[in-house]
């Protein structure tokens, strides 16, 4: 029997089992009577899941969005209690272990499927209750990953390390995902529960940083105003998020020493802190690293900020055109020369920078800056594709 044909006969059985989610005191049985009514919908969902296996993600992920989920849940519940009762029975009669291993890989594929089937479509959603009840039922999946009864042998501790890593990255994914829809208090929420699975993971911590910097950053409309409109309070909050930030930053070098975005966002967040030789010393560190163009170009922006603040516009004019030279889309490198021209009474030049950035704004957003407080976006793209890979092996 094929792999489609087998995994649909298998949660035939589950779903026929009247969508019973097994809790206390509640059995779901082992055989199920054929010629039931299986839901058009359950066999559907099962057919997308394999079908995203065969490379039809974006079909797949569609297909799925009109679903309930809460029905989902059940679905998938039932089919696990299903292949579990199946692997106990097994076990009783002492048959061979390539049975339940056999099994026990069918557990994992219908829980990694559907994980990663319901994680694209996320990445699709925009409206925020649709978002969360995605990601909820994708925790649930991730929970019932973690209670799988695995075997106690070199084979089981190997399927143990591979679900974790998939966890992992989904949580990076979810990450990026929710940084590009700057949605902070899920994102909060988020990083958390990530944190407490995974306590020293370098990209979550770093993202956990951004998260705090980018929370002090956009309290402030207009920083250098600080002393004059903004409490005492309100300043002392945002120096404790920027603090926070930093040890972030700074535990991501210790975990990952010249990790290129912790070292740059340090920088920042110690020139914000008054640390003007700590900043400069990494954005050089930066700029003469092989780090990539969009933070060397954020490195000379930063480098131009801070040679403006030290009164050297030589060293900032400079800064800013490097930067240009390395995002020659990007407005705000743009925006930084204007502002430097108008500095010092050269209207024409400022005028002539402003009409160029006029010129090069775009709804595609290529200017890293633009990014910069959305901590992690830009690696959404990247990080599916790696969730994609390890999900399928392949």
């Amino acid at each position: 029997m094929g792999a489609r044909r087998w995994l649909i006969e298998i949660v035939a059985l589950a779903v026929q089992c009247a969508f019973v989610v097994p809790g206390a005191g509640t059995e779901v049985p082992a055989y199920v009577p054929s010629g039931q009514a299986v839901p058009v919908q359950a066999r559907a969902y099962l057919q997308e899941l394999d079908s995203y296996e065969h490379g039809e993600y974006e079909a797949a992920a569609a297909a799925v969005q009109a679903l309930n989920v809460w029905e989902v849940r059940q679905w998938i519940t039932a089919a696990i209690a299903e292949i579990e009762n199946r692997i106990l029975a097994l076990e009783r009669a002492d048959v061979s272990p390539a049975e339940v291993s056999r099994l026990t890989q069918a557990q994992i594929r219908i829980l990694r499927l559907a994980l990663l089937v319901h994680t694209e479509l996320v990445m699709r959603l925009r409206e925020e209750s649709s978002i969360e009840s995605q990601l909820w039922l994708c925790q649930r999946i991730l929970a019932d990953m973690r209670h799988l009864k695995l075997p106690e042998d070199e084979h089981g501790a190997r399927d143990r390390e591979a679900l974790r890593l998939l966890a992992r990255d989904w949580y990076a994914v979810v990450v990026s995902q929710l940084q590009y829809l700057g949605n902070l208090p899920y994102l909060r929420g988020h990083l958390d529960a990530g944190l407490a699975l995974f306590q020293d993971d370098p990209e979550l911590v770093l993202a956990h940083g951004a998260l705090d910097e980018a929370s002090a950053d956009l309290e402030f409309v207009d920083r250098s105003l600080a002393g004059d409109i903004y409490t005492r309070d309100f300043i002392l909050e945002s120096r404790r998020l920027l603090t926070a930030a930093a040890e972030d930053y700074q535990a991501v070098l210790q975990l990952q020493p010249g990790q290129h975005e912790a070292m740059l966002r340090l920088g920042r967040v110690s020139r914000l802190l008054g640390n003007r030789a700590g900043a400069r010393t990494l954005y050089d560190a930066i700029i003469e690293s092989d780090a990539a163009p969009r933070l060397k170009m954020l490195a000379r922006l930063f480098h131009g900020e801070l040679a403006e603040l030290e009164k050297n516009p030589t060293e900032a004019e400079a800064q800013y055109r490097s930067a240009h030279a390395l995002a020659p889309a990007a407005q705000s490198a743009m925006l930084a020369m204007s502002r430097l021209c108008d500095a010092r009474g050269d209207l024409a030049c400022a005028r002539d920078w402003l009409e160029r950035s006029f010129a090069a704004a775009s709804p595609d957003r290529q200017d890293p800056w633009w990014g910069y407080l959305r901590g992690q976006a830009w690696l959404a793209g990247e990080r599916a594709t790696r969730l994609r890979k390890r999900g399928l092996g392949k």
